[in-house]
């Protein structure tokens, strides 16, 4: 469905901020910030840290970054373009066990499939780190 990592990105971004609103309509986010452990596609701050890895289908690869952002986030999210999530969707497991969202975007919404427990980051400093980023 998406030519490019960039475009889903790009198609999904509102979509993304409204999902995680939370009554909240002080939604700020960063794309791509530099200098934490790994480089998340977006970073999305609404009274908590929530990171999001984006890929076309490459779901493993997607699971490994989005885990290391745990270092720093209270949520983790892997999003898919809906037209490659069904293998993903068949190791949903694998996202609860390391309690890592699951969500995929079409051509009008985005859909989530598994939604993580919010938890304290791993790392205090890298944790202080990304939300100087949000001041």
């Amino acid at each position: 469905m998406f030519l490019s990592e960039a475009a889903l990105v790009n198609f999904s971004l509102p979509l993304l901020i409204e999902e995680f609103e939370n009554g909240n309509a002080n939604v700020n986010y960063i794309m791509e910030p530099k200098g934490l452990f790994g480089i998340p596609d977006i970073v999305i701050y609404n009274g908590k840290v929530v990171s999001i890895e984006y890929k076309l289908k490459n779901w493993k690869q997607a699971i490994k970054q989005a885990y290391r952002y745990q270092s720093f986030s209270c949520e983790t999210y892997v999003v898919l373009d809906m037209d490659h999530v069904k293998s993903a969707k068949k190791n949903i497991d694998i996202f609860k066990k390391f309690n890592i969202g699951l969500g995929a975007v079409d051509n009008e919404k985005i859909e989530f499939f598994y939604k993580p427990s919010e938890r304290e980051p791993f790392n205090e400093i890298m944790s202080k780190k990304v939300l100087e980023l949000f001041m």
